[in-house]
């Protein structure tokens, strides 16, 4: 490299927005390829394009290059270069603040010239009319070939009859044919295909009516001939000569009339505007605009040299007798270097070089002093394996995940197969496993969002295959906006064998999703796999409310453990009918069902006809938020219990009871006994429990069992 471009103290980085880099290959790709093979060589096209509003000028620098090129070791294959000569650079205006089309200056200008258009596009009859006029064939006309159909005989009233329904079936079909395509939204929008579209409909019209003039002559021909080979008549000779004139002056004229007017009469009112109508705001794919641009300089203007220095490989390039070169908006420079090859060292990997202006000046008018600065611009390039043969024989397949569970909540695990389905072993000693996939509001995205994702490697046996960077575990460090990228790079110093049929697991845990169902895809890409290209595996998901595990399908869950498991935390199942909706539990032979059964009644019914409804809590029954009925022990030792149930909500009932009867003593055993529910002056249930003798009420010791039914449940009973 020249001493005074290394003397330079003030090199800084072309900020964005002024010059961009933009790279491919002879595929179209931003890649430089390995070979084995000595002669494959590279095509590197480099389109270096000023995108902002300021122009940009290149002055000559001391060694009189307006622009070079660094690539540092380790990228090119020094001794695989170019000479400068086969370097071709070339200048193009661009299309940046201009309009492609220049709509005002054609938006008037008539579309087709009509003159010459009606005149080549005018039925030539003349063939046919001088055929209908030849007398060379006396035989009456037999033929049909205005409508399409084969010419035959007609020898019988039933073969005229199918002749003309078969045209009328033709003709119905055509003019069904005409409606529809009419009625095309995408004939409907264009003006051209409106006009052409009318004007074949008249035409068609035209050729009907003549069909049905030609049906009419034949059936009156048939008519007259079968007349005649009944000994009618005698001068048959002048009679066919008499309807063979009349047939063809019809034809004739009729033909003749549709030469006359113009297919296209009214064509001529159609404009350039019409035909570009809806055109003003589509889009113009830059590399069409690219090629569309014009040259503004060809390759013999410029000069190249290239020099290998210790650093690296420098190409500089000059524009022969120009002191300046100015790039304006959107203009670009175009640089095609061939016969590239990428040093194999290190496989397939990325690349920076760098795009160097020694003497560059930014044409800014909020800079008052446009000073000439020192500046550069990085470009990353990707140098890719295609050693030994080009597809490796691995098949990815889905073990676990196919279908995982978008309710934006369950932390779904995909587990993916990489099977050697070759004859000999694969080995990925310092191989570089990719895993990607789509995130967005696509139909096609895995997830709507960039999760925490963790990704782990193992081997058939369930074994962590250690020796992949940060322990196996790789979390997803993908920029914002960009698409997730995990690598699974293998240790060099270990050799990693997949025999034929063995396999990997690559496990992906913790993606969740609430995109709606669909599929999407995973991509596994194989970098620096020995002898074989680099190469990329795809594999297929699904996303569903639903999942199915073995015999098992679960809704909201991703490990349903009954037949059907749904997992939610609002409305778990909706079963919804017209004016009924029943769901039928089965048991052998037997069936029992709930829901509404009958449209003319809103009650929801419980019908279990081989034995009782059973509902059981582990304290009490509830039916609607209330308590139907409940048992209730108390210990009585005196003559009014209280209870806590009110009388306005609850019937009571003694069930039960157990009393202790001791005699009093020196009294004989006589009197009464009570033991009932009463209500207290505070409108609560009580019980009363007291014996009465000579001597007066004594209070009963033991306990009572009640039960309180609530009045709540019910008002009235329907003997329905």
């Amino acid at each position: 490299m020249n001493t005074n471009n290394n003397a330079i103290p003030d090199w800084q980085k072309l900020g964005p927005g002024i010059l961009t880099i933009e790279i491919s290959n002879q595929d179209y790709q931003n890649a430089l390829y390995i070979s084995d093979q000595q002669d494959n060589r590279n095509l590197l096209v480099l389109n270096i394009k000023n995108i902002s509003k300021n122009k940009i000028q290149l002055n000559k620098s001391a060694d009189a290059a307006h622009l070079e090129l660094f690539f540092p070791n380790g990228i090119l294959d020094a001794k695989a270069l170019p000479t400068a000569n086969q370097i071709k650079i070339t200048q193009w205006h661009g299309v940046a603040n201009q309009n492609l089309i220049d709509m005002d200056a054609i938006a008037n200008q008539p579309m087709i010239d009509m003159a010459t258009l009606n005149k080549k596009a005018k039925m030539d009859i003349s063939p046919v009319v001088e055929a209908v006029q030849s007398r060379a064939a006396r035989s009456v006309a037999r033929t049909r070939s205005v409508s399409g159909l084969q010419a035959r005989s007609i020898s019988s009233r039933s073969d005229l009859t199918n002749l003309i329904q078969q045209s009328n079936a033709l003709k119905t079909k055509t003019l069904a044919l005409l409606e529809q395509m009419s009625k095309n939204p995408q004939i409907n929008r264009s003006p051209v295909l409106q006009q052409g579209m009318t004007e074949f409909a008249k035409l068609y019209k035209s050729l009907d009516a003549l069909s049905d003039h030609t049906e009419k002559s034949l059936q009156e021909l048939y008519e007259l001939e079968r007349y005649i080979s009944n000994g009618l008549e005698t001068a048959q000779d002048e009679l066919y000569q008499f309807i063979q004139d009349e047939i063809s002056t019809s034809i004739t004229s009729y033909l003749e009339e549709i030469q006359h007017n113009g297919i296209f009469n009214s064509g001529d009112k159609m404009m350039m505007k019409d035909v570009l109508q809806g055109l003003e705001n589509v889009k113009i794919n830059p590399a069409l605009a690219r090629g569309a641009t014009p040259q503004k300089s060809n390759n013999a203007q410029w000069q190249t040299s290239i020099q290998t220095t210790s650093e690296g490989v420098f190409i500089k390039i000059t524009q022969a007798n120009q002191a300046t070169l100015d790039i304006n908006t959107g203009d670009y420079l175009r640089i095609e270097i061939p016969n590239l090859q990428p040093i194999s060292r290190g496989g397939t990997r990325n690349a920076n070089f760098e795009v160097r202006y020694p003497n560059i000046t930014i044409f800014d008018d909020a800079v008052p002093n446009k000073q000439p600065l020192h500046r550069f611009g990085q470009a990353t390039i990707k140098i890719e394996n295609r050693r030994g043969l080009r597809y490796a024989p691995l098949q990815l397949s889905v073990t676990r995940g196919l279908t995982i569970v978008n309710n934006g909540k369950t932390d779904n695990t995909i587990i993916l197969q990489i099977t050697n389905t070759g004859q000999n072993s694969i080995f990925l000693q310092g191989a570089t496993l990719e895993v990607t996939y789509e995130v967005g509001d696509t139909t096609y995205a895995l997830t709507d969002k960039d999760d925490e994702v963790t990704v782990l490697l193992s081997d058939n046996k369930e074994q962590p295959i250690l020796g992949a960077a940060q322990s196996n575990q790789f979390q997803n460090e993908a920029n914002v906006g960009a698409q997730p990228l995990f690598i699974l790079k293998l240790d060099t110093t270990k050799v990693y064998e997949l025999k034929s049929g063995d396999f990997w697991h690559i496990e992906l845990k913790g993606i969740k999703t609430d995109a709606p169902s669909g599929s999407a895809n995973i991509y596994i890409s194989y970098l620096n796999l020995k002898e074989y290209w680099d190469g990329r595996l795809v594999a297929k998901v699904y996303r569903s409310p639903m999942v199915s595990r073995m015999k098992n399908v679960g809704f909201g869950t991703k490990t349903p453990q009954s037949t059907v498991h749904i997992k939610d935390d609002n409305n778990l199942l909706t079963i919804e009918g017209d004016t009924q909706a029943i769901t039928t539990v089965k048991r052998g032979t037997d069936e029992a069902k709930l829901g509404y059964n009958k449209a003319e009644t809103d009650d929801f019914t419980i019908d279990n006809p081989v034995g009782n409804i059973q509902l059981k809590t582990n304290d009490q029954v509830i039916i609607n938020h209330e308590v139907p009925f409940q048992f209730a022990r108390f210990a009585i030792h005196q003559a009014f219990t209280p209870t806590h149930y009110s009388v306005a909500d609850w019937n009571a009932a003694i069930t039960g009871w157990q009393i202790d009867k001791p005699l009093p003593q020196n009294k004989p055993r006589k009197g009464s006994e009570t033991l009932r529910m009463e209500r207290n002056p505070n409108g609560k249930w009580q019980i009363r429990a007291v014996r009465t003798y000579e001597e007066g009420d004594q209070p009963m010791q033991g306990s009572v069992d009640v039960m309180f039914v609530s009045k709540h449940i019910s008002t009235k009973f329907d003997y329905r």
